[in-house]
C-alpha cells in the first residue's frame, strides 16, 4: 500500500479520537511508538541470520560431504536478540556473537532508541521517563566505540560512523545529567547529525549483509548438489548392474521410480547433472532384478527427495532474506525520516493532516509495517 494513502487512511480512522480530546490518547501514542520496538525485533532477526553466516565463514563448519544436513551445529541454539535487556546477544546458549554483528546490533539499538526518546519528549514525558533509555544508548555507544577502536573489521564496515560515536556518547552523557525534558531534548538535538551518520553507515553496510548470506547460501546449495550427485551415482550403479525386470510388480515399480527420479532432477535443473544423463537412458546389466533391487532404488529416491526438499528450503530462505534485507534498508531510510521530523514535532497534534507530525506518522507506520514484514520473512 502506498505510504501516503496509508497515512491518510489512518488519519481518517482516528479523527473522532482527535476531536474528542485535546491531546493524543495514550494507547494510540503507544501503538505508534511501538514501531521502534518492532524495528529492534526485526533487526535482531536479520542480525541473527548474519551472525550464522559470519560464524560459518569463520569456522568453515560446512564442507563437501556433509550431506543434506548443512546447518552448523550451533544453529538450533540461536534465538532472537534480547534488546529489552540491552544484551544484544542471541539465545541463552552463551555462545559468543561475532563482534562485527555485535557492532551492528549496538548501532541499530542506539538509533532506534534515540528516536524513541525524542518521541517521548515530544509527547510531553518528563526527563526522568527517558533516563533508562538514555542509559541503554550510552551502553550501546560505549560498546560500539570500543569495537570501532579494537576491531579492524568493524572499523571498515562502519567507517562513516567512527568519527561521530564518541561525540554522540558525550551528548548522551550530558543529557543524562539534565533535569528538565526541554533541556534533554535540546541537548539531544545536537546529536541528530551523528545519529543520521550512524544510520548512513548501516545503510552502506547492507551490501555486506547481502554478500555474507549469499556466500552462505551458495555454500549450502553446493553441499546439497554434491550430495545429490552422490545419490545419482548410486542410482546409476543400481540400474546399470541389473537386468530389466520381466514381471510385475517390479517392472511397473521400477518404471515409476526411474520416471520420478528423472523428473525430480529435471525440475531441480542442477548444472552438474546434465539432462541427457538420466536413469531412463542408462544401459542395463546382467544381474537378475529382484525385489531387493526395487527396494534399493526406492531408498535412493527417498534420499533424493530429502535433498530436494533441503535444496528448495535453502533457496527459499535466501529469497526471503533478500526481501527482508530490502525492507531493512527501507526501514533505515524511514528511521532517518522519523528522526528528522521529531525535532520539531509536537505529538499533541500528531494526527494533523500536514506538517512534521504527519511526516513522523507516515514514517512510524512505514517502520512498523516494514518490521512486521521482515519478521514474517525471517
Amino acid at each position: 500500500m502506498d505510504i501516503a494513502k496509508r497515512g491518510s487512511w489512518v488519519w481518517v480512522l482516528f479523527m473522532p479520537a482527535v476531536v474528542s480530546c485535546a491531546g493524543v490518547p495514550v494507547e494510540q501514542l503507544q501503538a505508534y511508538s511501538g514501531a521502534y520496538e518492532e524495528a529492534r525485533e526485526a533487526g535482531s532477526l536479520l542480525y541473527e541470520r548474519a551472525a550464522v553466516a559470519v560464524r560459518v565463514a569463520e569456522a568453515s563448519e560446512i564442507a563437501p560431504g556433509a550431506g543434506a544436513d548443512v546447518d552448523p551445529p550451533y544453529l538450533a541454539t540461536l534465538g532472537p536478540a534480547n534488546y529489552q535487556t540491552g544484551a544484544c546477544g542471541f539465545g541463552a546458549s552463551g555462545s559468543a556473537i561475532p563482534e562485527s554483528i555485535l557492532a551492528r546490533c549496538q548501532a541499530f539499538a542506539a538509533v532506534t532508541t534515540y528516536n524513541e526518546i525524542l518521541l517521548k519528549l515530544a509527547a510531553g514525558d518528563p526527563a526522568v521517563a527517558v533516563r533508562s533509555e538514555l542509559g541503554q544508548i550510552a551502553v550501546a555507544l560505549d560498546g560500539l566505540q570500543s569495537l570501532l577502536a579494537q576491531n579492524t573489521t568493524v572499523t571498515t564496515l562502519l567507517a562513516s560512523a567512527g568519527p561521530v560515536v564518541g561525540p554522540l556518547l558525550g551528548i548522551v552523557g550530558e543529557a543524562q545529567k539534565l533535569a528538565s525534558a526541554a533541556a534533554v531534548r535540546e541537548e539531544l538535538e545536537k546529536g541528530r547529525p551523528a545519529v543520521q551518520a550512524i544510520l548512513q553507515a548501516l545503510r552502506q553496510d547492507v551490501p555486506h549483509l547481502y554478500a555474507m548470506q549469499r556466500d552462505l547460501s551458495v555454500t549450502k546449495l553446493g553441499v546439497i548438489q554434491t550430495n545429490i550427485g552422490a545419490i545419482f551415482v548410486q542410482a546409476v550403479g543400481i540400474v546399470r548392474q541389473h537386468q530389466l525386470p520381466s514381471a510385475q510388480p517390479d517392472a511397473g515399480e521400477r518404471t515409476a521410480i526411474v520416471g520420478r527420479f528423472d523428473a525430480l532432477l529435471d525440475d531441480l535443473e542442477l548444472p552438474d547433472v546434465p539432462k541427457e544423463t538420466r536413469l531412463s537412458s542408462q544401459p542395463t546389466g546382467t544381474t537378475p532384478y529382484t525385489a531387493a533391487t526395487t527396494a534399493a532404488l526406492r531408498t535412493q529416491f527417498a534420499e533424493l527427495e530429502q535433498a530436494d526438499q533441503k535444496y528448495r528450503s535453502v533457496a527459499q530462505e535466501w529469497h526471503a532474506y533478500v526481501e527482508a534485507l530490502q525492507l531493512y534498508d527501507g526501514m533505515l531510510v524511514e528511521l532517518g525520516e522519523s528522526l528528522a521530523s521529531l525535532g520539531t514535532t509536537d505529538v499533541t497534534n500528531l494526527f494533523a493532516p500536514s506538517g512534521a507530525a504527519a511526516q513522523w506518522l507516515a514514517s512510524a507506520i512505514a517502520i512498523r509495517d516494514s518490521a512486521r514484514e521482515i519478521k514474517a520473512n525471517l
